[in-house]
């Protein structure tokens, strides 16, 4: 039996908890594995926790959060706390939440054309990427085309995820308070390291000092390309 989610169009606003939340296994399609969930052209402002959180769910097939506008939430504006082979973020406006702009935590994810501004932690935190699931694609992390400015953390932050394949391109990363784009050392060991950092814009951050970091003071074009 196909299972499918959609939740699009709608506003969402002063709420005490979160905006849209989906939670445990029971939607999970376990035979056909043909699950898949869309959250699309909704407004999300005023919310007490996280504008959209996903968590502990294992669906099979693709998950998309798209076009959305996220405001002035009091934790995260887009989270996704569960494993997942194909996370679509793309063009999605998250400004003003207390903490992280886009957190995704062990899915493997595509972050692109999003505004990503003026929150209180990260604009985009990717932690535990699952490397089983990013066995099936040739990057576990794409960000890219995104607007990350103003954050009170590190523009792009990726940790704990080995032998990392990341792609991070054309971005405009400006003005956040620590670094523009830090990946953490455990995320870079392995034999299978295929990073790319190819034409993002990084502008000063007002607290780059930490020495595990991928960031250059200034405004400059970073091209970063695997060695052969």
């Amino acid at each position: 039996m196909k299972r499918e989610i959609t939740i699009s169009g709608n506003s969402m606003s002063n709420s005490k908890g979160n905006g849209v939340i989906i939670c445990s296994n029971e939607v999970t399609d376990d035979a056909s594995g043909d699950a898949s969930i869309s959250i699309d052209r909704n407004t999300l402002s005023h919310l007490k926790r996280d504008g959209i959180i996903l968590q502990n769910i294992a669906f099979h097939k693709e998950l998309s959060i798209t076009n959305n506008e996220v405001r002035q939430c009091g934790r995260n504006g887009i989270a996704v706390l569960c494993s997942y082979p194909e996370i679509l973020v793309a063009g999605n406006v998250v400004a003003e939440c207390k903490g992280t702009g886009v957190h995704v935590q062990r899915g493997v994810c595509s972050v692109k054309e999003c505004e990503i501004v003026q929150n209180g932690g990260c604009g985009v935190l990717l932690k535990n990427i699952d490397i089983v699931l990013a066995s099936l694609k040739k990057h576990q992390v794409v960000i890219s085309n995104c607007k990350i400015k103003d954050n009170k953390e590190d523009g792009i932050a990726i940790y704990n995820s080995k032998n990392l394949l990341a792609l991070i391109e054309g971005n405009e990363i400006d003005t956040n308070w620590r670094n523009g784009v830090k990946i953490d050392a455990n995320s870079i060991s392995g034999a299978s390291v295929d990073d790319t950092y190819e034409g993002c814009l990084l502008y000063t951050s007002d607290a780059a000092d930490d020495s595990l970091r991928v960031d250059l003071g200034g405004r400059r074009i970073i091209k970063k390309k695997k060695k052969q």
